[in-house]
């Protein structure tokens, strides 16, 4: 039995793992969002998990507004850079195995080819390099940590692509959407429970830390543009709407973009002989979860 602690409990991707920890009855979970935790202060956080005995700490608290970022770079940098560091010197401390998100946004290269962990990063814009400082913290200050950096993250809970675009049919139905930047969206259900696997088998002793520890891509499996994301959200929704392609030029936004966010995710597989569905079938099953929520 594991103590799993979770922080960012209020956002996407902690409510789908609150959702799914049911599921791991003999592991206690103790889920924190940024009223009971502020990650960004050292003092509290030290003070705060005191009374815990965690084993694992997953956090899930980040600051994710790429265009804002740009005219908030202190508070971005002290979310995804300051947090991710305070955790570290914690579960460091006290012999906590760290799990931390990162972002296709670190890559920021067009290498021709699906990107590999070792590939060179290149982040542009504040978001991205603040993403990728808080791994660097990461990883010069906790030995026991698994960096996931995942793509284009929706779910049936908190403000995401989806339920935007959704939500923007109820007053237009013509859409202008990039078709140049190429990714692979992500169901936060299906890395939240990618996830868990993990943790439950690094303390079965399925896995050693020590052996599997780093940095891993994860997303879900194929390729999409964020052009024939909407339309396949369109089209299972039903929605007469259309949506014209344009260049990533045309549309304006203060934060540059990712042109290539495909992953290779070989390590994962070699390493936990795990791998994420296809993005079209698990978009279905947020569509259809969104509808019972």
């Amino acid at each position: 039995m594991a103590t799993i602690g979770v922080t960012g409990a209020a956002g996407q991707l902690g409510q789908e793992l609150a959702l799914l920890s049911q599921y791991y009855p003999k592991h206690d979970f103790v889920f924190f969002d940024s009223e009971e935790l502020d990650i960004t202060d050292w003092l509290q956080l030290d003070d705060e998990l005191e009374e815990y005995d965690l084993d694992f700490m997953i956090n899930c608290a980040a600051y994710t507004k790429v265009d804002l970022a740009e005219t908030e770079s202190e508070k971005a940098y002290l979310v995804n850079q300051e947090g991710p560091k305070n955790l570290a010197k914690y579960c460091e401390e006290n012999d906590i195995t760290l799990v931390h998100f990162s972002s296709d946004y670190v890559y920021h290269n067009d290498f021709g080819r699906p990107l590999k962990e070792e590939d060179v990063t290149s982040p542009k814009g504040v978001y991205a390099k603040s993403k990728l400082a808080g791994e660097e913290e990461i990883r010069k200050m906790c030995d026991n940590h698994l960096i996931f950096r995942t793509s284009w993250v929706y779910s049936s809970f908190g403000t995401n692509f989806v339920k935007n675009i959704l939500n923007a049919t109820n007053s237009k139905t013509e859409f202008n959407v990039v078709f140049d930047q190429i990714g692979c969206p992500t169901y936060a259900r299906d890395l939240a429970d990618r996830v868990l696997k993990i943790v439950d088998g690094i303390s079965n002793k399925l896995y050693n830390i020590e052996e599997v520890r780093g940095t891993y891509n994860i997303a879900n499996s194929g390729v999409a543009s964020w052009y024939d994301f909407t339309k396949q959200i369109f089209h299972i929704e039903g929605k007469n709407c259309t949506v014209h392609p344009i260049l990533s030029a045309s549309y304006q936004a203060a934060a540059e973009r990712p042109a290539y966010s495909v992953f290779d995710q070989t390590k994962l597989k070699e390493r936990f002989n795990l791998e994420m569905p296809y993005w079209s079938a698990s978009l279905h099953k947020c569509l259809k979860a969104l509808k019972e929520d």
